[in-house]
Formats: C-alpha cells, sequence, structure tokens
C-alpha cells in the first residue's frame, strides 16, 4: 500500500517484488511496458540513478492503478525528492502529513508487526551478524530465498521502521538499530498466525532437505493439566532466554536458525 512508504522508490520496488512474487514471469521489463518507460529507465529510477518528473510521475500513477488520494500521495513523494527549496520541502511534508498522519515507533506493535510479519525480515536482520556476510540484496535472495526486488522492499521498510540502519561510513554495510525484538499477543491475532504457519512450513521442509546434523527435530506427547502448561511456558521462556545468551556469545557465526517450542492440545471434546 502507497501509505506505507515514506519515498516512492520503495513504493515502486514493493509494487515489482509483489507483482514478481504473485506471477515469477513478471520482469522489470514487464513492469515498464506496463508503466509505459522503458527498461533502462526502470532501472535507473529503482537503482537511484534518475529521478522522476511529476508528468512522468501523474501518468504512472495512472497506470499503477492508484486512486485520488493515492495519486496524490505519490506525486507529493516525488516532488518532496526534487525540492531544493526548505521552505517548499516544508510544505509537502506537511501535505504528506495530512494525507497519512504518522506516528511514532517504539516498539513492535500489532500494527508494526503487521508490516514485517514475513519471517524473512527477522532473518534479514539476524544476517547483519554474520561475518563478512556480503549484505547485497541479491546475495541475501539467495540465501533466504526470495527474488532481489522482495529483498529490497524488505531491507526499505525495516529501515523506515527504525530497525535496521546503513553504517554512514561504510555504503552497504547495515546494523540493527534495536537488540532482541518481539511481539506477543494474548488475544488471536492473524499476523501472529501468518507467522507461525510460515515458520511451520519451513520446519516441514527442513525434514526433506536437511540433514540431522542441520537441524533438531524432536517431540514428546505428554498429559497436561491447563496449570502445567502455564509452567510450560514459564519452562520455554527460560529455555529461549539460554538460546539467546548463547547466541551472544563470541565465536564465528555461520547461519542464522529458527528456534521453536510447540506445545498444542492433541485430543479435545467434541461437539
Amino acid at each position: 500500500m502507497i501509505f506505507e512508504h515514506t519515498n516512492y522508490r520503495s513504493y515502486l520496488n514493493e509494487v515489482l517484488a509483489t507483482r514478481k512474487a504473485n506471477n515469477p514471469a513478471y520482469s522489470m521489463r514487464a513492469m515498464a511496458k506496463n508503466l509505459g518507460i522503458t527498461q533502462a529507465a526502470v532501472s535507473q529510477i529503482l537503482s537511484k540513478k534518475k529521478g522522476l518528473s511529476l508528468n512522468t510521475a501523474m501518468r504512472m500513477a495512472d497506470s499503477l492503478g492508484l486512486n485520488k488520494e493515492e495519486a496524490e500521495y505519490f506525486c507529493l513523494l516525488v516532488q518532496k525528492e526534487g525540492a531544493k527549496d526548505p521552505q517548499n520541502r516544508e510544505i509537502l511534508l506537511r501535505k504528506l502529513q495530512e494525507l497519512n498522519p504518522s506516528r511514532q515507533i517504539t516498539d513492535l506493535s500489532a500494527e508494526v508487526f503487521r508490516l514485517i510479519s514475513e519471517p524473512y525480515h527477522y532473518t534479514i536482520l539476524l544476517l547483519t551478524e554474520l561475518p563478512d556476510f556480503d549484505f547485497k540484496p541479491e546475495v541475501i535472495a539467495k540465501h533466504v530465498g526470495l527474488n532481489k526486488y522482495e529483498v529490497v522492499s524488505a531491507i526499505e521498510r525495516l529501515q523506515k521502521l527504525d530497525l535496521l540502519e546503513e553504517y554512514p561510513d561504510q555504503p552497504g554495510r547495515y546494523k540493527r538499530t534495536k537488540g532482541d525484538i518481539q511481539f506477543a499477543s494474548n488475544t488471536p491475532n492473524q499476523a501472529l498466525r501468518s507467522y507461525h504457519k510460515r515458520i511451520l512450513t519451513s520446519a516441514i521442509q527442513s525434514l526433506e532437505t536437511q540433514t540431522p546434523k542441520e537441524k533438531i527435530m524432536s517431540s514428546e506427547q505428554v498429559v497436561l493439566s491447563e496449570d502445567d502448561v502455564d509452567q510450560v511456558r514459564k519452562l520455554a521462556t527460560d529455555f529461549y532466554n539460554k538460546v539467546i545468551k548463547l547466541s551472544k556469545k563470541k565465536s564465528k557465526k555461520s547461519a542464522v536458525y529458527n528456534v521453536g517450542i510447540q506445545v498444542f492440545k492433541l485430543t479435545h471434546e467434541r461437539k
């Protein structure tokens, strides 16, 4: 959605990533044709080598199928980037805020978590902790199983949420801006459900693709009461804390792992 972006390039990257995810045959050439510009122009725009004129932005907004407010927001983002006069820039920022009132993000609220509920966001954050990892979108894409444009969009989203930043004196190198992050909900949450489904799907895939040395798979069926489950939850929290402490120890890290514990009913009264 356009209102989730603070610059028009990140929005265009997300459009390309989404369309490519829905149709692997979709390409930058196809996007260029849809937008009525050349493939070279799209490449230069996405790589920040070329900007957009207001007229081109208006035509592009129409090609993207944006409604009136979305098109206005998109064009304002284009104007803001090209604004040289501080007073003019301030006016544009005020108009953008009127269309999309912003709020300070201090933690992973339900709304923030929804924006990054795809597990690969956390994988990308953790890749910054691997020594000598080549943090380039095309390299990350190969490691995480995405296309380059999905990675670019994810990085921009994490930067927007102030969870990831580029070293000012080392272009291309990134670091996490916060320590361990988490989101929990005591009420049903669709984004959280989606996150766990993705993780469980990855666990199933690992059964076929990873060796016993690369993974740990074990389970036990036991009889518990609801009070026992609360105790198990405390034990699980203690276990996670110990694993996190282990991951902080100085050693040469080689990969990003998922550590998960599942406790759920196998029997229930049928009505």
